[in-house]
């Protein structure tokens, strides 16, 4: 696992944490949407390295020291990116009720991405678990996708009272 996708699958949950019903400040809402954000965000920018035709990597380079980045070589999965760019917009949509609902739906379309890679894995299709971009075509692990389809569950379990 590469170092951002571990801090997206940390700024993940942190969000659902953060979100949970019952008494909450200010302070702990704003902290639960920067988190979703900045997880939507690292998403979208390493789908943007991808289309762009960059070599993948850059971004973890940028945030983690050059020692880091040599023990996990190559950039995220592609559908790991694509996947914290819905469920961060999705958790980041998930806070009022107005825009509960398209929230939830963003979480459904990352959790079937995710649910097609353990599907994948499971059963040894490979197209299941790989995108192919020009510049690399890096599968999403196993245990990311694990994880990946546990927080799509937490987000849509988060509200149940507020339905879909």
């Amino acid at each position: 696992m590469v170092p951002n996708t571990a801090l997206g699958l940390f700024l993940c949950g942190a969000a659902i944490y953060l979100n949970r019903p019952g008494k909450t400040s200010q302070a702990r809402h704003v902290l639960a949407q920067l988190c979703a954000a900045t997880a939507a965000l690292l998403g979208a920018a390493t789908l943007l390295e991808f289309f762009l035709g960059m070599s993948p990597g850059p971004l973890d380079r940028l945030l983690f020291p050059v020692s880091v980045a040599l023990l996990a070589s190559g950039g995220m999965a592609a559908r790991s990116a694509a996947t914290f760019l819905l469920l961060g917009a999705g958790l980041l949509l998930s806070h009022t009720r107005r825009s509960f609902a398209l929230g939830q739906y963003l979480v459904v379309i990352a959790g079937g991405l995710t649910l097609f890679a353990v599907i994948g894995h499971l059963f040894g299709i490979q197209s299941f678990f790989r995108l192919v971009f020009r510049t690399g075509n890096a599968p999403i692990a196993v245990h990311t996708s694990l994880t990946l389809a546990i927080l799509c569950a937490g987000a849509l379990l988060s509200r149940p009272d507020w339905g879909l």
